[in-house]
């Protein structure tokens, strides 16, 4: 007998993010998942952040908070939160989520805690200060009797590395749902005072040491001191990066080829409307960025990292660079535009395998799974997503 059916969760998400990101948009997922199959739930989220406001626009229970996200206090608002929907498990998505979760958890005995790890926490491109939070909320997760879900199998390599058991760690892949019909492009052309004809690749994401800028807007640098490609770079996003690349921009010369679009929401139409996404991070976990840019069927060009390598394939729809390495990016760019046949088959690939392995209902089947099992403190099944 199904158990599950008689007693689904009511779920509170914890994410105290600062800027929108990928663990934001999973939050997003789950919340409407949640609210459209009418379970008991609510986002504890930071009062006047972008995840509330988007939360409150689509109508989804959210619980907004106004402390900072390093008060201690923050563990009580979310057993009060928790409390007032009689939530059975709370699924914290970031690290302070996480600590204060992890503390709340103690005040809730038979409520089962989830910490959903979007990057590779252990990853030793990450800074060691960031790095060193990220390993604590882990831990204190994993002191709690937390189970886990890891966006790729390098996380949950990692996670079984820390001594987190094997039958509380899920390996749940994120998931879009790919449009029927493509975007309509954005004029980030006209927008960034660029001919209508200008080649332009977009990164989107948080202006972060951790995502590359630097590395792209370096490589960018010498594809036109060598002379070979006129290109462009449209960067959205915001973060605590920004400033420092903007000064690098200058240093190079390239406040003509560099446009910074800030914090958007139309990112689908970006992409749309871009030759090539890029993403020369130093680490990720599925980066949502990648995803939208594939259901778009616009051809990414990004770091070896995270779960990408092990469902992409480099030259049928992806192409990689290694970590940090600036001459293959340029590499990689110069094969793309010079050959735009490449940039075709590379979006048509990565749209198909978006629609085969990494769509919604999958993501959130083993999400709720995970609930479930959780719940009624069963082990859970490990091992990767079902295709």
């Amino acid at each position: 007998m199904d158990r599950f059916k008689f007693s689904p969760p009511r779920v509170l998400l914890v994410c105290l993010s600062k800027e929108f990101g990928g663990a934001d948009v999973r939050v997003i997922q789950t919340a409407r998942h949640l609210h459209d199959t009418r379970h008991d739930y609510a986002v504890l989220a930071l009062k006047g952040g972008p995840l509330a406001r988007r939360l409150a626009d689509q109508g989804l229970n959210v619980v907004p908070v106004a402390r900072r996200r390093w008060n201690p206090l923050l563990a009580l608002d979310i057993v009060r939160a928790a409390r007032a929907i009689d939530a059975t498990i709370v699924d914290a998505h970031n690290v302070q989520s996480q600590y204060w979760s992890a503390l709340a958890a103690q005040a809730m005995p038979g409520r089962g805690l989830v910490a959903t790890i979007h990057s590779d926490y252990g990853d030793r491109n990450s800074r060691f200060d960031q790095r060193r939070r990220r390993l604590g909320a882990i831990r204190a997760c994993n002191g709690a009797g937390a189970s886990f879900i890891a966006v790729s199998s390098a996380i949950t390599k990692g996670l079984r590395a820390m001594g987190v058991p094997e039958a509380r760690v899920r390996t749940s892949w994120n998931g879009v749902e790919p449009p029927k019909t493509r975007p309509e492009p954005a004029s980030i052309r006209t927008e960034a005072g660029w001919a209508a004809d200008a080649k332009v690749v977009a990164t989107i994401g948080r202006l972060d040491e951790n995502k590359g800028h630097a590395l792209l807007i370096d490589a960018l640098a010498r594809i036109r001191a060598e002379g070979w490609g006129d290109l462009h770079l449209f960067i959205a996003g915001r973060g605590p990066d920004e400033a420092r690349l903007k000064r690098l921009v200058d240093v190079f010369g390239m406040s003509d080829r560099v446009h910074f679009a800030g914090f958007r929401r139309d990112v689908k139409n970006i992409l749309a409307a871009a030759d090539a996404h890029v993403m020369p991070s130093l680490s990720e976990g599925l980066p949502y960025a990648l995803l939208e840019a594939s259901e778009v069927s616009t051809p990414t060009i990004m770091s070896e990292v995270g779960a990408a390598p092990n469902l992409f394939e480099h030259g049928a729809n992806i192409l990689f660079t290694k970590p940090g390495n600036i001459p293959e990016l340029v590499s990689a760019l110069r094969m793309a535009f010079e050959r735009p046949e490449t940039l075709e088959t590379l979006g048509a690939g990565a749209r198909a395998l978006v629609d085969r392995r990494l769509n919604v209902r999958r993501m959130m089947a083993e999400t709720l799974d995970v609930y479930n099992y959780t719940g009624f403190a069963e082990p859970l099944q490990a091992g990767d997503p079902a295709e």
